[in-house]
């Protein structure tokens, strides 16, 4: 499935304004959705996609993975004595460690894990927390997933999810699974140039 996406701008303030990506992207999904209403759609999509428009607009069947931002604000659950108090209620708890400082603080045990990525099977240092992403997820619950090199070869990297109950290994997976799509986009800019108008 594919939509073209306008750059154009509106001449005058007459003009409406392009759709945005999210947009578009939030309308194949729910057209998606309404094809396969029995069915849990995972939908994976690069950190350019992380974004509020498209998290809190989710149909009830799909779930996203993602990347988040290694400096991103994350906050805790607001607790029940907060939501009791007068007033309107918390909308998130205390703010939490960023994710480049959860993944270097040794009071939070790495696990190791093995993961099927890129045709192989490779083993991964991973910690894995519930938290709000409070500018992009609002007040919905994520799956943030902060994953290291155990040879130190690569960088750290920073996932989350809206599917609570993805193990890490699954997470590590459906991201991987995305490299053969990326291939194809190139490709076909490239060599058919598809791109072109």
């Amino acid at each position: 499935m594919a939509k073209l996406c306008s750059k154009k701008q509106p001449y005058s303030k007459k003009e409406k304004l392009p759709q945005t990506r999210y947009q578009i992207m939030i309308e194949m999904l729910q057209l998606l959705a309404s094809w396969l209403p029995n069915r849990q759609i995972i939908h994976t999509v690069d950190g350019a996609y992380a974004h509020e428009t498209i998290v809190n607009h989710l149909p009830a069947n799909v779930e996203i993975v993602s990347q988040i931002r290694a400096d991103a604000a994350l906050y805790e659950k607001p607790s029940l004595e907060t939501l009791k108090r007068r007033g309107a209620p918390h909308k998130k708890g205390n703010r939490l460690q960023k994710p480049k400082d959860i993944a270097n603080d040794p009071q939070i045990p790495y696990q190791t894990i093995q993961a099927n990525t890129y045709g192989e099977s490779s083993t991964f240092l991973v910690k894995q927390i519930t938290a709000l992403w409070y500018r992009v997820g609002k007040s919905k619950p994520l799956s943030i997933l902060i994953v290291r090199d155990p040879e130190g070869k690569h960088p750290d990297a920073f996932f989350f999810t809206t599917l609570l109950s993805l193990s890490p290994s699954m997470i590590l997976e459906l991201i991987a699974g995305r490299w053969s799509i990326e291939i194809t986009h190139r490709d076909s800019k490239q060599y058919m140039g598809i791109s072109e108008p």
